[in-house]
């Protein structure tokens, strides 16, 4: 992978090609093996010992993962890690979303805490690693919130309009992260 963005650079491990993965006090990783398939179909591919899910053009595809927050977390920002299949130009829409949760996983079309639907501008060529960072801004986890589990959604929206993109996508992760009050 000859470019990365944003905070890749900490999490992106080149001698053994792969990400990393993250427990500390700022920042919690989710590594692909530990998302739950909410909608679609899971294709896992293994290229160069990077495992990645690929999300198929027009095809809405959901992934779901649960965890409990640090306590002193009182605001999470929610971000992931992505690349392209194959070379093209256009808009991926995606869409994340946190929903408090006492359930392992919950089902994407219930009600969530909030969430968000951006379109991104994909890579300049395959392989290249995007970050979209923050999603979700600066979801609040107070007061009252603590103890509770969050459940964290990402999805490919990929019959929708604004997706433009008309080739396959890799979600090589998610993160959530402390974001400061």
């Amino acid at each position: 992978m000859a470019e990365t963005q944003g905070i890749l650079n900490d999490v992106w491990d080149p001698v053994n090609h792969a990400l990393r993965i993250i427990s500390a006090a700022d920042v919690v990783s989710f590594p692909i093996q530990s998302l739950e398939l909410v909608a679609g179909a899971r294709t896992t591919v293994v290229t160069h010992n990077v495992p990645r899910l690929v999300l198929v053009d027009g095809v809405i595809t959901s992934f779901a993962v649960s965890f409990w927050p640090p306590p002193t977390w009182a605001r999470m920002g929610v971000g992931f890690f992505w690349t392209t299949e194959g070379a093209g130009a256009g808009n991926v829409r995606w869409r994340t979303a946190v929903k408090k949760t006492f359930l392992f996983v919950d089902n994407i079309s219930a009600a969530f805490t909030a969430e968000t639907t951006l379109d991104y501008a994909v890579p300049s060529a395959p392989g290249i690693i995007k970050i979209e960072d923050d999603e979700v801004a600066n979801f609040d986890l107070s007061p009252g919130f603590f103890g509770a589990y969050y459940t964290l959604f990402i999805e490919r929206v990929g019959g929708h309009a604004g997706d433009t993109f008309t080739g396959d996508v890799a979600l090589l992760g998610m993160y959530a992260r402390k974001n400061p009050v």
